[in-house]
């Protein structure tokens, strides 16, 4: 791809080996090994794009906005599930000042050509963006992104070791990790969450869910006896690169008392695996909110999830009738054999 801007000499390039001297160019050569993994995921995803049905969506993309051969920013888009059809856009990074061009000017085409990379089926695209950044949301929202749900991050009270009297899941509960037989019910807790336009971009399937497989994802259930398992919770590791871990809390929309009873052994277990998580929660679950305060958790932040999609009008040519001569269609009306005997009783 190689487009330019009609009002500035700003182009908007793929990732391309000849670029990565470029890079170095404007002070970014401490990132050169991010920069070379970057281009072999290009030259994967290209790959991935042109082979849908042999090679799922897994790679990441990135885009450099350059003016007179100086790289000014940079955008990466990852796919958000195997198919393809939902990406979700990094923010755009601006790597280097320009004498006529706003950070604006530079970030918006970023975000536009971002839309026009030759993914067959994508038709969604979600952006995460910090409550406290109005320049990136006014941005957004000018590339025509609007407010899907908004996410509080929590951190663990502190980072020494949980005391001996620590604790545990009860006895009645169970956590299961995440495979193939728990996605099933985590995707249904996914499926309770957010509205059905956010369903809708996201397009999550079960297989999703165990491609984000890790030591933090899991399910909380109910175990009783001559009963079957209950799901009450899950924990899903985002896995979207960022510094710290983000393990996003599930639940059903109504408030289960049992959580109260679960969800602090569950939280324990993470903290033992990885003291500097961050755990996200929906900004209106008051309740969960409530029992992450009792646990002695601090709200960190709040950050806001942003959606685009594609509405495509899907044509079904089998109601396509005007497509056929009318001789064809009432020829199937035209009995060419004589009518079969109908059965009776008495034949039986």
């Amino acid at each position: 791809m190689d487009q330019a801007d009609n009002s500035s000499s700003l182009r908007v390039d793929s990732l391309r080996p000849t670029h990565l001297t470029l890079l170095r160019g404007v002070g970014q050569s401490y990132r050169y090994a991010q920069f070379q993994s970057l281009l072999l995921q290009e030259l994967l995803a290209i790959a991935e794009s042109r082979l849908p049905k042999l090679l799922p969506m897994r790679s990441t993309r990135c885009l450099l906005a350059i003016q007179e051969s100086v790289p000014l920013g940079l955008i990466q888009a990852r796919p958000f599930n195997r198919r393809g059809s939902c990406w979700l856009l990094k923010p755009p990074e601006l790597l280097a000042p320009s004498a006529n061009l706003s950070h604006a000017q530079i970030q918006l085409p970023l975000l536009q050509h971002a839309f026009k990379l030759s993914w067959e089926n994508a038709c969604g695209w979600i952006l995460r963006c910090p409550h406290s950044d109005r320049d990136l949301l006014a941005l957004a929202r000018q590339a025509g992104f609007q407010p899907l749900m908004t996410y509080q991050l929590w951190r663990p009270p502190t980072f020494a070791p949980l005391p001996p009297e620590t604790v545990e899941i009860p006895e009645d509960m169970h956590w299961q990790p995440l495979n193939k037989g728990s996605a099933i019910a985590l995707w249904r807790l996914t499926q309770t969450a957010g509205s059905s336009h956010l369903r809708q971009i996201l397009d999550r399937q079960v297989c999703d869910l165990v491609a984000l497989k890790s030591s933090y994802s899991g399910i909380l259930v109910m175990q009783q006896k001559s009963t079957v398992a209950v799901p009450l919770a899950g924990v899903l590791h985002r896995c979207e690169g960022d510094s710290l871990p983000i393990l996003e809390l599930l639940r059903g929309q109504a408030w289960d008392n049992r959580l109260a009873w679960g969800i602090p052994g569950v939280l324990n277990n993470l903290r033992r695996q990885v003291p500097s998580l961050r755990l996200s929660i929906v900004a209106e679950d008051e309740p969960m909110a409530e029992l992450l305060t009792q646990q002695g958790w601090l709200n960190d932040s709040e950050e806001m999830l942003l959606g685009r999609n594609l509405w495509r009008r899907q044509v079904n040519t089998r109601l396509q009738v005007g497509a056929l001569p009318l001789e064809t269609m009432l020829g199937h009306l035209q009995p060419q054999h004589p009518p079969l005997p109908t059965p009776s009783l008495e034949e039986c």
